[in-house]
């Protein structure tokens, strides 16, 4: 009885003490994470200025080719591992023996997103936060002492932390890190542990970003006829072809750029890939600044109020070629936010064809799907739409992730993580 006891008390110490350490992460991270989008408004608002010369939004090519040299040597040279957009990093690292990264990943990694972000690239700013919690997060239990499985949990507690403080969707950051983390399972016995330290940086985001957040999502979504059901159902199937075909073209870009003879030269592949993703940004530079697609993200998902079907339409397109060509060539930036935004856009086009019914739950619809197919996070997707849209929300996100997820579970857009392997492992 004695034994039972003590074998209790040494479980809820242990709970504890991970407890602890899970809401100090959360803590950390929050600040660290809110501060990337704004360090990169700054130098977009400074890069953009360019564009004033006589020429206008040619002279864009600049700061994008300087953004690519630089990242090149600095992902070639000190860190590779700050290469991409970061959760396969992460992923991978929380798969493998000794389940951190070094402390270093963060300055660098950091380094390497504002560059990247603030020189007008198309990428994101999320999962290169959610790798920057994730080795925080995983360095601070190594420093601690702790036993690998623990350096697993708290890394993915500084990953949902990130999450949760951009998005501000504490719960989908939480279950997204779990899912994440093992490709087609939800690791429960961590979960709680990423929910404490969403919660504490969702906290944090509230008090420093009290009025503004990072992306503003329109609410009042109407009743439903079968008519928008059946819309809902097409687009989901739309869409979840659309990115797998992104998958595709990903991994393609992606293969390319590594098989290519550099003789020594690897480091000009980011500039490189910044050159060709630079002739399709320049073209429609302005518009992508005024919807917030360039420069870090932040901002209206959609323009609700003044959507013009056949302008989105072009800006999915550039999206979809210019983030494969990015982020494939090496350089630092996510593709969360670029993919669900690729997912609502197309979900209120191709409404539009049929339905007069308000955009917003065809954009949750498409944004579901798209998440659910390229990154197999569908509980995750439908939970962060439901928090980002309002529970109304909450069934046309059911519809767009499991049509994503069963279609597309096959496919994944980390391909250069062997999952058989670590799962092995």
């Amino acid at each position: 009885m004695k034994g039972e006891l003590r074998r209790i008390k040494s479980i809820n110490r242990y709970e504890a003490k991970t407890l602890l350490i899970s809401i100090l992460v959360g803590a950390l991270v929050a600040p660290l994470a809110m501060s990337l989008p704004v360090v990169i408004n700054a130098l977009f608002d400074l890069a953009s200025r360019i564009t004033d010369l006589p020429g206008g939004s040619i002279w864009l090519i600049v700061p994008l080719i300087i953004a690519g040299l630089a990242v090149g040597l600095l992902t070639r040279k000190i860190a590779p591992e700050a290469e991409g957009s970061g959760l396969h990093v992460a992923a991978a690292a929380f798969n493998t023996e000794g389940s951190r990264l070094r402390a270093r990943t963060v300055p660098f990694k950091y380094l390497a997103t504002v560059i990247t972000t603030g020189a007008g690239s198309t990428t994101g700013v999320v999962s290169p936060s959610a790798l920057i919690g994730y080795s925080l997060g995983s360095s601070i239990a190594y420093r601690l002492k702790l036993e690998p499985d623990r350096v697993r949990t708290i890394g993915l507690c500084g990953l949902a932390a990130a999450i949760s403080a951009l998005l501000e969707t504490p719960l989908g950051a939480a279950v997204f890190a779990v899912e994440i983390a093992y490709r087609n399972r939800i690791l429960y016995r961590r979960f709680f542990y990423c929910l404490a330290s969403s919660i504490v940086a969702f906290l944090i985001s509230i008090v420093l970003r009290p009025n503004k957040p990072f992306l503003d999502i329109p609410g009042d979504i109407p009743s439903l006829t079968v008519v928008d059901l059946l819309t809902m159902i097409f687009i989901a199937l739309a869409v979840t072809i659309l990115c797998i075909l992104y998958i595709w073209s990903y991994q393609y870009f992606h293969n390319r750029f590594i098989r290519m003879n550099w003789k020594g030269y690897g480091w000009l592949k980011p500039a490189f890939g910044f050159l060709l993703a630079g002739s399709f940004i320049i073209p429609v530079f302005t518009i992508l600044k005024d919807l917030g697609y360039i420069g870090g993200y932040s901002g209206n998902l959609l323009p609700f109020e003044d959507l013009n079907i056949s302008r989105m339409a072009l800006v999915a397109v550039v999206l979809f070629i210019t983030t494969a060509l990015i982020a494939g060539s090496g350089n630092s930036g996510g593709l969360f936010m670029p993919i669900m935004t690729f997912g609502a856009i197309f979900g209120v086009a191709i409404a539009s064809l049929f339905t007069d019914t308000a955009p917003v739950v065809f954009a949750a619809v498409g944004m579901t799907a798209a998440i659910a197919t390229t990154l197999n996070v569908p509980l995750a997707a439908v939970v962060i739409c439901a928090e980002l849209f309002g529970l109304p929300a909450f069934l046309p996100a059911i519809l767009g992730s499991l049509t994503g997820y069963f279609i597309g579970k096959r496919y994944v857009i980390y391909h250069e993580i062997k999952w058989s392997k670590l799962k092995a492992q």
